[in-house]
């Protein structure tokens, strides 16, 4: 990576929760940079830690000690730097798909003129320009995702957060999902942290794979994720899984993982 500004980073953070039956301690100590248009994706088992790292990125948690930084300022609270694309489309059953997508900026007070405009082509873009006066019960799962992915970007956020995206897709939908939208992703340059439980969809989609230890979650390791046996250009998501190099950093970074399993 080169010497710029961070477009995220994460200094020191520990992050504890407080309930009835004592402090649960979720991450400690976690030290990451996220480079401007980088996509980074973060694995580790369930209880890790790995949401509680994007929504303190969103800020919608404040660490327990240490900071959080974009573009080199103090994370205080929601900013609409971020965007957070959830594990399911959350879209409203009584809204059509444009009006789902005009949500954000309803919400944030945006020009509503102008992402009127940009509602349009992103839902032109990610091929829903037939469905914009639909409701959500009359879509797939993954056209679903799709809009939801467009309600997310119509705020032109600069970072987007990805919780488990694809979880609630099947495995055929989810395998096309991943190459959609990892290709829409490195089109449009934005800065990602996505979190997922598999490691094969984080290795065909991110520049960098973070692994996180059991809880309370470290960073156990990082994996620069390259596919050269392909050529100069990086092939998509779904082609990824057929070069020389992924099954390498599968086999790594499972094994890494399973230490923490047997633990």
């Amino acid at each position: 990576m080169n010497a710029r500004m961070p477009k995220v980073e994460l200094r020191n953070i520990r992050q504890i929760y407080f309930s009835e039956e004592g402090e649960v301690e979720a991450i400690r100590d976690i030290t990451l940079s996220v480079q401007p248009g980088e996509f980074v994706g973060i694995v580790g088992q369930s209880g890790c830690g790995k949401s509680t790292l994007l929504s303190l990125v969103a800020g919608l948690l404040s660490p327990t000690s240490g900071e959080v930084l974009i573009d080199g300022r103090p994370v205080k609270g929601p900013t609409h730097e971020t965007g957070y694309m959830f594990q399911h489309d959350t879209l409203f059953e009584w809204r059509t798909i444009f009006d789902n997508v005009m949500l954000g900026p309803e919400i944030q007070g945006l020009d509503l003129s102008q992402c009127r405009t940009r509602a349009h082509t992103l839902l032109d873009r990610y091929g829903l320009s037939d469905f914009k006066g639909k409701f959500p019960q009359q879509l797939s799962g993954g056209m679903r995702q799709r809009a939801a992915l467009a309600r997310t970007m119509c705020t032109e956020p600069a970072i987007l957060l990805l919780d488990e995206p694809f979880s609630a897709l099947d495995y055929q939908t989810r395998l096309a999902m991943s190459d959609e939208i990892g290709m829409i992703l490195r089109r449009e340059k934005r800065t990602v942290i996505m979190v997922t439980h598999d490691i094969s969809e984080a290795i065909s989609m991110s520049d960098r794979v973070v692994v996180l230890s059991a809880r309370p979650g470290q960073i156990r390791s990082e994996h620069l994720i390259s596919f050269t046996s392909a050529g100069r250009e990086r092939p998509t998501p779904l082609a990824s899984r057929d070069t020389l190099e992924f099954g390498q950093y599968f086999q790594t970074i499972w094994q890494e993982l399973d230490v923490y399993v047997d633990r």
